[in-house]
Formats: C-alpha cells, sequence, structure tokens
C-alpha cells in the first residue's frame, strides 16, 4: 500500500466511524494468526465504549501505520498491544490513536476470541510470553495434557 492509499483508507476509516457507521475491511499480514487471518474481512465498529484487556482494536502505531492488534495492557495514558502470532509487544499507543474496535470477522459463525473473557485470557497469554521461564512450563504442560496417546 503506497503512503497515499494508507492516507486515504486512514481517513475513510475515521469519517465512517466518527459517524457511526463500522466499516468492513479486509486484513493484511499473519501477525493476529490463527484467530485472524490474512485475507479475512474485519467488521471494525467505533469505539462508543471505553476499550478492555484483550480487545482486538484498529490504531494507527507510532510510525502511522495502521495495525489491527490486541489490547494487552492498559495504563493512564494509553495501551499496549501485540498481535496474537507476535513474541513482541507494539510499544505504548494513546487512546486517542485507537480508530475501531474489531467486533467480527466475517465468514466466521462466531468470533469467540474478540471478546471478554477468551480475549482477555489469551492476552494474559500473550503477556507471558516474555517471560520464557513461565510460558514454556505451561506450554509443555498443555502440550502433553492435550496431546493424543499413542
Amino acid at each position: 500500500m503506497s503512503i497515499s492509499e494508507r492516507q486515504i483508507f486512514d481517513n475513510l476509516a475515521r469519517d465512517l466511524l466518527a459517524d457511526g457507521t463500522p466499516f468492513v475491511f479486509i486484513a493484511r499480514g499473519r501477525s493476529m494468526a490463527p484467530f485472524i487471518s490474512d485475507g479475512d474481512c474485519v467488521v471494525i465498529n467505533p469505539c462508543n465504549s471505553e476499550v478492555s484487556v484483550g480487545d482486538v482494536v484498529l490504531l494507527r502505531s507510532g510510525d502511522a501505520i495502521l495495525l489491527l492488534h490486541r489490547i494487552i495492557k492498559k495504563t493512564r495514558d494509553g495501551v499496549v498491544t501485540r498481535g496474537d502470532a507476535c513474541l513482541n509487544d507494539d510499544g505504548m499507543s494513546r487512546y486517542q490513536d485507537i480508530i475501531g474496535k474489531a467486533s467480527k470477522v466475517e465468514g466466521r459463525k462466531t468470533s469467540p476470541l474478540l471478546f471478554f473473557p477468551l480475549g482477555y485470557l489469551l492476552s494474559l497469554v500473550l503477556r507471558l510470553r516474555t517471560y520464557p521461564w513461565v510460558f514454556h512450563p505451561l506450554s509443555a504442560l498443555f502440550k502433553k495434557a492435550f496431546s493424543e496417546k499413542t
């Protein structure tokens, strides 16, 4: 996407959401896999209410690129987001950088990991990934518990 196309999309998204109109866009990239895949259509709604940990939001990152990532931490000054498939967070973003909130992945009957409590639990797991001494033993435990016995 060229810079002018990014600006047009950003302006269009902001205008639609400011009028209270949800919109659908095609997600690109693999950062939210497996819950949002490259090519999935995602419905974005205005953030009429306060955002929460676990919400998937469309926001402008520090380098003016729009990201569709999950909130993993909230502070008084902003939010920290991370893609579900990413190891590192995106850093702090201000609340005014949030453009809208994902409400549905089109073509799927439900999108349970977009909503509380599953989204919140997933955000906690994502935060634990930064602590290998906690995450690796838990990961091994889950693999052992859920693997098929041969």
